[in-house]
């Protein structure tokens, strides 16, 4: 195990006054709202306008022998002038939401350049070699896009069960946590500290692969053997067959209220692909509702990534702001903070609080 990694604390969160003020903090896929950096501190975020398909292609590369976390990292005297001894600053990765792109983004920062050039055989991809930064970089694209470019085509099958295999992981946390299928029940605390086991799971995973020090998630067939392709099949039929997929001026949305567990966007993306674009014309927009924590809904902006119009739109530009700008009027004050947020594919209402919007007004805004 790298020894950065291992003496890293990692934080899931919306909540600012979950990080500790005296955390060298380095946030990362996205920002934590109301979080302020200190001096010292870092914090990458490709949902913009302008932002990279996936966090790590706008981080900088580490110099050969030295992680970024450890040729950052600061001793006390330089970072809290009431510090009387000289130590080394406690290290934080953050993020906002726990996902593999995430992940990724986290075990970069772990990882010195040697080691993202490391090249590895990999049993999914029988006919090279491929270094860890392609490894890290297609497992990103898969879980941001459901799909990986070109430069990364063979990597396809590889990043899809590496995503998947992180996802099965966080089943079998859920389990030995005792914890509900149903996150509204889960307190603030309980999806602090699952996010965050389950983040720090999944970034060591990464950097002990990228290490050489064990498998890629996915190369032990993880999800496979766990049923967790079967279930996207099972939920896809579902979604479908319960008619809560429906279409409203081109748009296709789907209904996940009530439903009592996660539902993976891939079941909902195949069942576009089998039951819908084969019959008539839709745009490449999605709109997902689904339950918030504090009761009401919230929603999820996605696209189908085989769309032939897929790179036609953006979220960022304009969308975001029309909606946050409708919920604001709804609220009637700007005390709390309802804004959306996203990247140009895929975007959503604040996980904050409930949205104050109908589906009807969501559509007409996008």
């Amino acid at each position: 195990m790298n020894k950065s990694c291992n003496q890293i604390k990692y934080i899931v969160t919306i909540n600012p006054k979950d990080i500790l003020s005296d955390l060298q903090v380095f946030m990362v896929d996205g920002t934590v709202p109301g979080w302020s950096p200190k001096q010292f501190d870092y914090c990458w975020d490709h949902h913009c306008s302008d932002g990279a398909d996936i966090q790590i292609d706008e981080m900088p590369f580490p110099e050969e022998n030295s992680s970024f976390l450890m040729s950052h990292a600061i001793e006390s005297n330089s970072y809290n002038v009431n510090h009387e001894h000289t130590t080394k600053v406690k290290q934080a990765i953050v993020t906002a939401q726990f996902d593999a792109d995430a992940c990724c983004a986290a075990a970069f920062l772990c990882l010195d350049g040697k080691l993202l050039n490391q090249t590895h055989d990999l049993a999914l991809v029988p006919k090279r070699k491929v270094s860890s930064f392609d490894c890290l970089r297609a497992i990103s694209y898969d879980c941001d896009h459901l799909g990986v470019p070109i430069d990364l085509a063979d990597l396809a099958y590889f990043a899809e069960q590496a995503v998947a295999s992180l996802a099965v992981t966080g089943n079998n946390l859920k389990r030995n946590m005792g914890l509900s299928q149903d996150r509204k029940l889960w307190t603030d605390k309980q999806f602090l500290d699952y996010s965050s086991c389950l983040f720090e799971i999944g970034v060591k995973w990464l950097v002990d692969a990228s290490s050489g020090i064990r498998a890629y998630p996915g190369e032990s067939n993880e999800a496979i053997n766990a049923g967790y392709w079967q279930q996207i099949e099972t939920d896809k039929l579902m979604l479908y067959e319960s008619g809560r997929i429906k279409i409203f001026d081109g748009f296709v949305t789907c209904d996940w209220q009530g439903i009592g567990k996660d539902i993976n966007i891939r079941s909902f993306v195949r069942a576009i692909n089998e039951f819908i674009m084969p019959n008539q014309s839709i745009k490449p927009q999605t709109v997902v509702i689904m339950d918030h924590k504090n009761l009401g809904h919230r929603y999820r902006l996605s696209c189908i990534p085989n769309h032939p119009c897929f790179e036609d739109f953006n979220y960022t530009a304009g969308t975001l702001q029309r909606l946050s700008a409708a919920e604001y009027q709804k609220a009637g004050n700007t005390s709390i903070n309802y804004n959306w947020g996203g990247r140009r594919t895929v975007a959503g209402s604040t996980r904050l609080v409930p949205s104050l919007l109908s589906l009807d007004e969501v559509i007409k805004l996008i």
